[in-house]
């Protein structure tokens, strides 16, 4: 009866993580559609942990302002990236500030993986 109970609690959370991931794919791709793409470049690191850093990047808007954000996807890269490196940057015209750096794993790698996740839970075989 255990048995059954934690097979069933696995597909639960698994449904659980894959709809999240959908989710979050669905507005990502959403967003990516909109969003506007340009060239930004490394202007420093803020230390979030320690081994965890976030890159802080600047950038041009279309309309000409200059805009600076944390990334809020950390990386332990900082030595590798030096100040200066140019970023591929997305945003939404409307609200600039909100940018990410366009990278796969920064942009990507979260949906997929609860995605995935998720469907291994929900797909695996019972244990009977």
């Amino acid at each position: 009866m255990a048995d059954l109970i934690q097979a069933y609690l696995g597909k639960i959370l698994g449904f659980i993580f894959a709809v999240i991931g959908a989710y979050k794919l669905c507005s990502q791709y959403l967003f990516l559609n909109q969003a506007k793409r340009t060239v930004g470049h490394l202007k420093g690191w803020t230390q979030d942990s320690e081994y965890l850093w976030k890159p802080i990047v600047g950038f041009s808007t279309f309309d000409g302002r200059e805009i600076e954000f944390t990334s809020k996807v950390g990386c332990s890269l900082k030595f590798k990236w030096e100040i200066g490196r140019p970023l591929e940057v997305i945003y939404d015209s409307a609200k600039p500030e909100n940018a990410q750096i366009y990278r796969f794993l920064y942009f990507w790698l979260l949906p997929l993986g609860l995605l995935l996740l998720g469907l291994v839970f929900v797909f695996a075989p019972f244990k009977t």
